[in-house]
């Protein structure tokens, strides 16, 4: 009679390697829950070429070409309801992976010049994900409209005409939503509504069918020629879209 082969030790070594790293796991999601994410400041400029990028051939380096830089300094901290027991201080919490979505739209006047116009606006949109978030107040993320998509939809571009919608996510879950006009902003989306010129239809600026919606032309550090600048003070990126 041919014998079956003896799997047991195997299986129940690996059960017994789930239920010793089952806790470490379920810590680790814990931790991840209790992390929270918030916007504190958001800053616009029109930023030129660095010298020292490498020209191609005897092509030279624009240095009067501008991009606009549009920044958000944000702070990670424990939520105040959080309940978890790490065995460490809270200077060694971290966040895996955080998404940010951003919406920007340079709205530009009308024809008759009267206010911004959702027919002549424009929309643009990237996602970016960061890893390895370390808890603490002295963060920034950034995406940037580059210089020949600027200069074509700039005309007519209304006064703090930069409007922006920034969604970051940990975990899956959306945990901050922010709203510009300009560099006024706002993290309640009832007073956000205020900020902006009405739209009709529903949307709003940052959904409005009538806004036309630009591929390209929103990109984030790394397809710039700021790619490696203060590269340790800044979160490195996993992906973009």
């Amino acid at each position: 009679m041919k014998l079956k082969p003896d799997i047991s030790g195997p299986v129940i070594g690996l059960l017994v390697l789930f239920i010793i790293s089952q806790p470490a796991w379920a810590q680790r999601d814990r931790i991840q829950g209790a992390l929270d994410i918030e916007v504190t400041k958001i800053s616009m400029k029109k930023i030129r070429n660095q010298d020292s990028e490498p020209r191609h051939g005897d092509i030279p380096i624009d240095q009067k070409t501008r991009w606009l830089r549009v920044i958000v300094d944000y702070r990670v901290f424990v939520s105040r309801d959080a309940k978890i027991n790490t065995g460490y201080g809270t200077d060694d919490l971290w966040i895996d992976q955080a998404t940010f979505q951003w919406t920007v739209v340079m709205a530009r006047k009308g024809r008759r010049g009267n206010g911004p116009s959702v027919r002549r606006s424009v929309r643009f949109k990237k996602k970016v994900r960061y890893q390895n978030i370390r808890i603490g107040d002295r963060h920034r993320a950034m995406v940037f409209i580059e210089p020949k998509t600027y200069d074509r939809y700039s005309e007519g571009l209304v006064q703090d005409g930069i409007f922006v919608h920034l969604g970051i996510k940990l975990g899956g879950k959306t945990k901050e939503n922010m709203w510009a006009v300009g560099t006024q902003f706002e993290r309640r989306q009832n007073e956000a509504r205020k900020m902006f010129p009405r739209v009709r239809g529903e949307g709003g600026w940052f959904a409005s069918e009538e806004v036309s919606a630009i591929d390209g032309g929103l990109l984030c550090r790394l397809q710039t020629p700021w790619r490696m600048s203060s590269y340790q003070h800044l979160e490195n990126i996993v992906s973009y879209e």
